[in-house]
């Protein structure tokens, strides 16, 4: 989906479902790249409070966190670098740094990282409370630079929050798509296995921000998505967007691990 989709801004004299067709688009690709961020975040975090509690006597953890990732995130463990650091008097913050370099490719996806992915930890993610704050330095995927703050909350009851401030998403071309978002994440399969590949999410919550044209929209998912672990794509849910009184429906499917979603435009077939 980075590959396929064109994000270039519209005429303003295009009519109404010609514009859609891009806002559809944006709405697509906007999604997928935040979600696949959020699953990035997902899997270096539950490692850090799985695999470094375990791992606590062993004296350099920087290696063994470079062991445990290893096979980590469909096929970015040959170009990608994680550190770890913390205070020497304190467990917390813990601060990890997922440096893609000047580009680093899934081979599986053709899916080009480059830049740095900041998570600041505050307090073991188990616990009721913890947080995780995550910043971008020159973050870019597929030549397009990520930029916002993401703050996730352990709400308990195996859900966290997670909350976009400043998201944006500025294409080669130049244009620029803005996002806030409020979602909520619950893990609703594989939380009672130490196995992170059964693990399911499901995602709810709504975002607002401008597309590409400057023009103001919301957006609402409907169903909630659902996000496995093993998977690089959300593969079912729908997402309802407004803009003006378009209403633009996006649905992601029932269940195949595809980069596939149909659209409908005010209830037509799409």
């Amino acid at each position: 989906m980075f590959i396929i989709i064109s994000l270039m801004g519209c005429n303003k004299d295009e009519t109404v479902n010609e514009v859609s067709e891009d806002l559809i688009d944006e709405t697509t690709f906007a999604e997928n790249v935040f979600e696949q961020l959020a699953a990035d975040v997902d899997e270096v975090s539950f490692a850090e409070d799985d695999a470094f509690a375990r791992l606590a006597d062993v004296e350099d953890q920087d290696a063994a966190a470079r062991y445990f990732y290893r096979f980590w995130r469909f096929g970015y463990w040959e170009c990608v670098t994680i550190t770890r650091d913390k205070p020497d008097d304190a467990d917390f913050p813990i601060t990890i740094t997922i440096d893609y370099g000047d580009g680093c490719s899934a081979w599986m996806y053709n899916v080009v990282k480059s830049g740095k992915i900041i998570i600041t930890i505050w307090g073991w993610l188990h616990e009721e409370g913890s947080q995780r704050i995550v910043t971008f330095e020159d973050f870019y995927v597929n030549d397009n630079h990520i930029e916002g703050v993401f703050t996730y909350t352990n709400l308990g009851n195996a859900s966290y929050s997670c909350t976009l401030v400043g998201g944006k998403i500025t294409t080669p071309e130049g244009d620029e798509i803005t996002r806030d978002s409020e979602r909520v994440r619950t893990r609703i399969s594989g939380e009672d296995t130490d196995e992170r590949r059964d693990d399911v999410f499901e995602i709810t919550g709504n975002a607002h921000g401008k597309t590409a044209d400057g023009t103001e929209y919301s957006m609402e998912i409907t169903t909630p998505l659902v996000r496995s672990w093993d998977c690089f794509w959300i593969t079912s849910g729908t997402i309802e967007k407004t803009i003006n009184e378009t209403v633009i429906v996006i649905d992601f499917g029932d269940g195949e691990c595809d980069n596939i979603a149909t659209k409908s435009i005010d209830g037509g077939e799409g």
